[in-house]
């Protein structure tokens, strides 16, 4: 059944009938969460099987009401509930910078194949690690076999070859294909069953994949390794992706941060439990993406680690910020980021931030956190840095903090008819399509086998789909194509195999 839609005269009775702090302060037991516990350290990443359900997101992003749930567009500009928000908006100067493909990269790329931009992140000096540390692995793993009482190890790793640079390539280039052709079992690549007959056997074995599968390794394990470092396996080639990242695009003056799961199993201290996602079990990468699902920056979460009073959420929005400070640009974070303090770390960094957040953040305005609304209302207060905070009634509440938006109420058409929602909300949403993209193109033909091996399920990952979405957004930019990612990752594949894509 639709609902009565509010007149101005019932609002004006409405309003004369409850006092001014009745109307932005009321608080009752529905609203208040009793088990809440405000300013709990459980609001940080502090454990590892936290989760990481981000309500006030979800709110701001389901938007789109039905028809006969609408207020009428002028009783939700009458109804409005304002706070003391006004005054010139904070302003950063802009950095004099050319933002986009990097110059030198485009006089590279431009023109090039898609493995031509998938090879200038995986380039010949990380192609050479792999290869180095594979083989001085596979040697280590021998002579350990040797000394051990496992005849059949010992028979089986004796066919064992060296690998090179080609072969290398032979071997990611099947990685990525596998994920294009999904089979029930690894081995079924090669099967000769008509059901799975493909062309992988031709361009190397199975028993040479499955060596190569088993060897495959990124670190000299007998290296004294930094024992605060719980990705020394793979530091290294982290590092080089992460410089490649940077080096190739400059972010716009939009940037996002978020999370991304990868899914994992197995046993590891850093893995992450998160109910409410499709792979409730994985590892965790922070993400610092711009327009288009570029990853510009990552981390990965180690889990807990001792610090000082920054929070691990300030820590993390810090980190990956690195070299965009000061610059002007606004950051768009999700509940668990964003907090007055945060936004004043920016604002310090000539920065803006605009997110949604969580009630039971420190420097809250209670009279915003506490208030209870009719749909369409919005209360709003700012502090002496111009951060404002406010709260609008959609579906639920949806509250949100900004520094460069402020509490104004846009008008625009949606499906032919108007609606109206906050300035920053609309702002929010569309920042935050920065990652959402990300992870749509990176769901597509991903290659996931099951595996103990953290580091091998992590770097592949970051192989097959962080740095292919990356290339694929580097190539569409630099040709004026809309390439799909699937047909990138063919032509991908055609490139590493030196073959011819469409005989494939």
């Amino acid at each position: 059944m639709s609902r009565k839609l509010l007149t101005r005269d019932d609002i004006a009775d409405d309003l004369e009938k409850s006092s001014v702090d009745e109307v932005t302060g009321f608080s009752d037991d529905s609203f208040v969460d009793n088990d809440f516990e405000p300013d709990s350290e459980s609001s940080n990443l502090e454990s590892d099987n936290e989760d990481f359900d981000d309500s006030n997101e979800e709110t701001a992003m389901d938007v789109d009401e039905d028809p006969d749930e609408e207020v009428p567009l002028a009783n939700l500009i009458n109804c409005r509930t304002r706070g003391p928000v006004g005054g010139d908006r904070l302003t950063f100067v802009e950095s004099p910078m050319c933002t986009g493909v990097n110059p030198d990269v485009a006089a590279t790329l431009t023109g090039k194949s898609p493995s031509d931009f998938f090879n200038y992140f995986i380039s010949e000096d990380m192609i050479n690690l792999f290869v180095t540390e594979t083989n001085r692995f596979s040697a280590q793993h021998i002579i350990a076999v040797e000394n051990s009482s496992n005849k059949s190890q010992t028979k089986r790793l004796a066919k064992w070859v060296d690998t090179d640079p080609s072969e290398m390539r032979t071997f990611l280039g099947i990685i990525i294909w596998m994920g294009l052709l999904q089979v029930p079992q690894q081995r079924d690549y090669w099967s000769r069953n008509i059901l799975y007959k493909n062309e992988i056997p031709t361009f190397m074995s199975r028993k040479r994949f499955e060596q190569l599968l088993t060897m495959f390794h990124t670190s000299d394990n007998e290296s004294q390794a930094n024992l605060n470092d719980r990705l020394h396996k793979i530091s290294d080639v982290l590092n080089m992706l992460q410089a490649k990242f940077k080096e190739a695009y400059v972010p716009e003056n939009h940037v996002c941060i978020d999370e991304s799961n990868v899914p994992f199993r197995g046993r590891i201290h850093f893995r992450q439990y998160i109910p409410n996602k499709r792979h409730k079990y994985g590892i965790k990468v922070f993400k610092l993406c711009v327009a288009g699902g570029y990853t510009w920056s990552f981390e990965v979460y180690t889990g807990k680690v001792k610090q000082d009073d920054t929070s691990v959420s300030e820590t993390v929005v810090t980190e990956l910020m690195d070299g965009l400070l000061n610059s002007g640009r606004t950051l768009f974070t999700d509940n668990w980021y964003t907090s007055v303090s945060l936004a004043d770390k920016m604002i310090q960094n000539n920065t803006h931030l605009a997110g949604t957040l969580r009630a039971n953040r420190k420097q809250n305005p209670p009279e915003v956190i506490k208030a209870t609304l009719k749909k369409g209302e919005i209360i709003s207060r700012q502090n002496e840095n111009k951060t404002v905070v406010l709260k609008w009634k959609d579906k639920r509440d949806v509250l949100m903090l900004t520094t460069k938006p402020d509490d104004s109420l846009t008008i625009f058409l949606h499906k032919g008819r108007e609606c109206i929602k906050p300035a920053v909300v609309l702002a929010y949403n569309k920042g935050k399509t920065f990652i959402d993209l990300f992870n749509q193109m990176a769901a597509y033909t991903p290659y996931c086998r099951r595996t103990v091996k953290w580091y091998k399920r992590l770097l592949f990952h970051l192989i097959t789909a962080t740095t292919i979405v990356n290339a694929l957004h580097l190539f569409n930019t630099l040709n004026g194509k809309r390439m799909n990612i699937t047909r990138f990752k063919e032509l991908i594949v055609s490139g590493l195999l030196n073959s011819d894509a469409d005989m494939m």
